[in-house]
């Protein structure tokens, strides 16, 4: 199932009444990189944004398999709402075989992730680009005759 339009490429915020009249927002872009989707958010991801990260996460997992970098860079609040959709997010991609990383928290996101202890259980990167380097992944393991010719002279 593709991503729907109106969650992920338009760039408009998420915008959401709560209760108390105040105004929730959120915006997500998403980006292909060789080795993970990036879903970079803004705003606040809150009871009343919630719902909408964990439908373009879940139309994420759905499209293939692939690891998820989640760039919190843009983020300037999360509640409880929004960890337990991280936590979800983090349990569905390692039911798939695949990894999910939180990068550059800003600090009051940040501290949230730590209070909870969710930075020990989550994986988590001061950068994007650090990130994205956690899933490279490792060269192939030559084995230890690969660097020899058949009659054991050394390859040079």
């Amino acid at each position: 199932m593709p991503p729907r339009p109106d969650l992920v490429r338009t760039g408009e915020p998420t915008v959401q009444r709560g209760p108390s009249g105040q105004t929730a927002w959120m915006k997500a872009a998403v980006t292909q990189h060789q080795y993970a989707t990036v879903v970079a958010l803004s705003g606040e991801l809150d009871a009343h944004t919630a719902g909408r990260l964990r439908s373009l996460l879940a139309e994420q997992l759905l499209a293939g398999p692939g690891n998820l970098v989640i760039d919190l860079s843009g983020l300037s609040f999360i509640d409880s709402a929004g960890l337990g959709v991280l936590i979800a997010a983090d349990k569905g991609m390692r039911r798939a075989g695949t990894q999910l990383v939180l990068a550059a928290p800003r600090p009051p996101v940040d501290k949230v992730l730590r209070l909870t202890g969710l930075s020990t259980v989550l994986t988590t990167a001061p950068t994007v680009d650090e990130a994205l380097g956690l899933l490279v992944p490792d060269p192939p393991k030559l084995s230890p005759h690969a660097a020899q010719f058949p009659d054991g002279r050394p390859r040079t």
